[in-house]
């Protein structure tokens, strides 16, 4: 039997959870790489230095890749990253690729490398959370101009997939809730993430090295009655009145002495954009450490608030004993797409931050 080597190509936080998890699962005679690509920082990024401070590491070798240029120069950027995949890819030789999006060129660029040389390699997604069960929404002409740019910058391999997980390059797709998966995802391999993998003391002690490095303080989070996970910056400021609101609750919260944590998306630029630390909170979790992250540090009875996306379905799938909450107006229409799951996953919805 040949020898297994998995590479797995994370881009997100979420990714690498994900592929420490399955990593750890599988047998000592398999050879497991990890190579973080897309990555905005490669000085000092708490991830990479994470993973590779872990002591426990399925991972043979820990590599990353940049994705830090715009404009012209990203072909620039996107070329010498090819360069290095061809060179660590006939070193490494996997039989298995595993990925958060197929819509990663870096992965597609793999695949197209390693079938190229006759090799057999079998690409394998791994839940990349909202869009496995909601799909991405359809838009034709952007598609169809970006297919074609891609294809004449990169090469036809290039493939734009209807929603993440569904190229013809993933034979298998390991999902938390395979039953609720958008149609295109039916048509794979469906595998179902063992919920007792996020629990083993060898994944939690990467997500201690990972507070470690961002100085997160985990007995201030494991105290928390009440976590509001605050939205990324540009869909906040579409929300009206969305600060006046959230300050309210805050308020309500503290007076009655309990004791709020925030947590800011990880593409706000500043510590504390909002203020709400002069409103009383506890505590304000470090942007960069990624939600996932701060699951198993969290107190059974605390709630956690938020709007739609991918943290409150994690929360509900890792930590299915806590409450919580998604803040949806119905009468959006962008919001109103993700009634029907939240409702699936037995997420209590409420229409605004009040008590």
């Amino acid at each position: 039997m040949n020898l297994q080597k998995l590479l797995f190509l994370p881009s997100t936080p979420l990714n690498v959870l994900l592929s420490a998890a399955y990593a750890l699962q599988q047998n000592s005679d398999v050879v497991n790489e990890l190579w973080l690509i897309d990555q905005r920082t490669t000085d000092n990024n708490p991830y990479y230095l994470a993973l590779l401070d872990w002591k426990q590491s399925p991972f043979k070798q820990v590599r990353i890749l940049p994705g830090k240029a715009k404009g012209l120069h990203k072909l620039k950027e996107r070329r010498q990253n090819f360069a290095i995949l061809r060179s660590s890819l006939e070193q490494f030789q996997p039989t298995q690729i595993l990925v958060g999006s197929d819509r990663r060129i870096e992965f597609q660029y793999a695949m197209h490398y390693e079938k190229g040389l006759g090799k057999s390699v079998k690409g394998i997604y791994l839940d990349d959370g909202l869009y496995s069960y909601v799909g991405r929404p359809a838009q034709p002409f952007k598609d169809g101009v970006n297919v074609w740019l891609r294809k004449l910058s990169y090469g036809f391999w290039w493939q734009e997939p209807s929603t993440v997980g569904a190229s013809s390059l993933i034979e298998q797709a390991w999902l938390f809730q395979p039953s609720l998966a958008v149609a295109p995802l039916q048509q794979k391999s469906l595998m179902s993430f063992n919920i007792d993998w996020f629990t083993s003391s060898s994944l939690l002690s990467l997500s201690r090295s990972l507070a470690s490095i961002l100085c997160v303080n985990i007995e201030k989070i494991s105290e928390i009655d009440l976590l509001i996970l605050i939205p990324h910056p540009n869909n906040f400021k579409k929300i009206p009145n969305y600060a006046s609101r959230l300050r309210q609750r805050i308020l309500e919260e503290v007076s009655l002495g309990k004791k709020v944590g925030i947590k800011y998306h990880p593409r706000m630029q500043v510590a504390d954009e909002l203020d709400l630390e002069s409103m009383g909170v506890y505590e304000i979790v470090p942007a960069q450490m990624a939600f996932e992250f701060c699951l198993p540090m969290l107190s059974k009875d605390c709630i956690v608030l938020g709007d739609v996306g991918t943290a409150l379905l994690t929360t509900k799938w890792l930590r299915p004993e806590i409450k919580v909450q998604a803040v949806l107006d119905k009468e959006d229409d962008f919001q109103n797409r993700f009634v029907p799951l939240t409702h699936a996953m037995r997420i209590e919805v409420v229409e605004d931050y009040a008590c």
